[in-house]
């Protein structure tokens, strides 16, 4: 099971088991991020990330299934990943 927790700090800076995100992540998406953590799957813009043996795992959505894409250890890597926010 994912074990991220989020916080949020002054209502603008959110926090990833104690690592601040970068700002582009708002505290409006910790609802999302807290139900993914919960069910072990995020789907996102054409994206699926999910949580396979304590990382998650991305994959882009294929008219013929899944194709993977990439593998991040935390959710908010996934995040900023399937928002093209990440580097």
């Amino acid at each position: 099971m994912a074990q991220e927790r989020y916080s949020v700090v002054g209502n603008r800076i959110v926090y990833e088991n104690g690592v601040p995100l970068p700002e582009v992540v708002l505290p409006r998406d910790v609802y999302i991020l807290e139900g993914a953590c919960r069910s072990n799957r995020l789907e996102w813009q054409g994206f699926e990330a999910l949580f396979e043996n304590g990382k998650w795992t991305i994959y882009v959505q294929k008219p013929s299934g899944l194709k993977k894409i990439t593998t991040v250890e935390t959710l908010g890597q996934a995040w900023l990943f399937m928002n093209n926010w990440s580097q």
